[in-house]
């Protein structure tokens, strides 16, 4: 019993006191409770305030992020673009040619003329290292005014006035040493040679050897073109056609010869080739007409690509063959005729004979009416025929 501990007697007013405590305990607790609760409530505003701000915070400093990064690859790219840039010599090339233009475009007004630039050739490498563009660019002549620099072309456009009251446009270069261009492109124009070609130019009488430049030529110009009085038989060119011949029946060949000149000299030139000894031994036949070889092919109007047949006088080709002509009277007569010459032939003659046209007649062969431009050869005469000559 003595290690018991002692008994606690009732106090009452140690009970009183306790419960007074209590009760103060209790009434500090619900204020407390009720601060507690405005307190919370006050941290959850702030708090979502405190989350609101921090969001933005991050938005705000994950949109500069953004832009930082974005600027720093454009500076990376800029700097990787300026350093191949300034490897590129070509575009350095062009640089300085720019800039060279600029700086004499800039050049004091009071300057009655500046340098012409040099010609620039810039060759740009393409992806296939094999192929090459070259650009090159032309030479100016820049002449500087009081207002601005006028560039002349290298290319001057004059009018010719003929006596005709033609107006030609005639463009020859600039800086030509002489004239020639002009009485070339306007004698090829008229069919002229140089010598029978007179111009004018501000009453001045031109020769080949001037230079447009010494004259001041400028496009616009009025020339006046005259012909040369003691030309006027040459008016034209040399004219040439094309000829394909047929030698004693051989294949075709290609022969040109001036329309102008006599076909004897055709002859000539066939009987060299083919070595025929006497000239005199061949005829040369277009249409079955023989060819009078004093005369010109412009005389015959030979065009290009006609064909002639060179034929032997001894050929079968050329011998007469005899026929029979019967008149609406009843008279017969006989006539030759070689088989390769035109029907116009034989009516040619018979109205010299009758004295009459050859409109007023035709000939006939099995009841059909024979064409003047056609041979006897294409109507199968090999001699022997009878041919009706009727009245028209």
């Amino acid at each position: 019993m003595a290690n018991e501990s002692p008994i606690a007697l009732y106090d009452a007013l140690q009970r009183i006191k306790r419960r007074k405590v209590v009760v103060s305990l209790s009434s500090s607790d619900e204020d407390s409770d009720i601060e507690t609760t405005a307190l919370a409530s006050r941290q959850s505003r702030n708090q979502g305030n405190v989350i609101l701000s921090v969001e933005e915070d991050t938005i705000e400093s994950t949109s500069e992020e953004h832009i930082r990064e974005t600027l720093q690859q454009d500076d990376q790219i800029t700097k990787e673009i300026d350093r191949e840039l300034d490897d590129d010599k070509a575009l350095q090339r062009t640089r300085a040619l720019i800039d060279h233009l600029v700086s004499i475009r800039n050049a004091p007004k009071n300057q009655c003329a500046v340098p012409s630039c040099h010609d620039e050739i810039i060759v740009m490498d393409s992806e296939n290292e094999d192929e090459e563009h070259t650009c090159i660019q032309q030479r100016k002549k820049r002449i500087s005014s009081s207002t601005q620099i006028a560039v002349t072309s290298p290319d001057i456009v004059l009018k010719i006035h003929s006596v005709e009251k033609r107006i030609d446009h005639v463009t020859i270069p600039m800086h030509a040493p002489s004239l020639d261009a002009l009485y070339t492109v306007y004698g090829d124009l008229h069919g002229l040679l140089i010598e029978e070609l007179q111009f004018t130019y501000k009453g001045v009488m031109l020769t080949v050897e001037q230079s447009p430049s010494k004259l001041k030529m400028r496009s616009g110009d009025v020339i006046e073109a005259t012909v040369r009085p003691k030309s006027l038989r040459q008016v034209y060119k040399k004219r040439y056609v094309q000829l394909w011949l047929s030698v004693n029946g051989t294949s075709d060949e290609e022969i040109h010869i001036q329309a102008d000149l006599p076909l004897k000299q055709l002859q000539e030139t066939i009987c060299e080739k083919h070595r025929i000894l006497d000239p005199s031994s061949i005829v040369m036949v277009i249409d079955g007409e023989v060819l009078d070889l004093l005369e010109s092919a412009e005389f015959y109007g030979l065009m290009n690509e006609d064909r002639i047949s060179v034929v032997a006088k001894e050929s079968s080709d050329l011998r007469a063959v005899s026929i029979q002509l019967r008149f609406q009277n009843g008279e017969i007569e006989s006539a030759s005729v070689v088989p390769i010459y035109k029907v116009a032939t034989l009516m040619q003659k018979l109205a010299e004979q009758k004295t009459c046209k050859t409109t007023s007649f035709a000939l006939r062969i099995d009841g059909e009416t024979m064409n003047g431009d056609r041979c006897f050869q294409d109507y199968d005469i090999e001699g022997g025929e009878l041919i009706e000559v009727c009245a028209i």
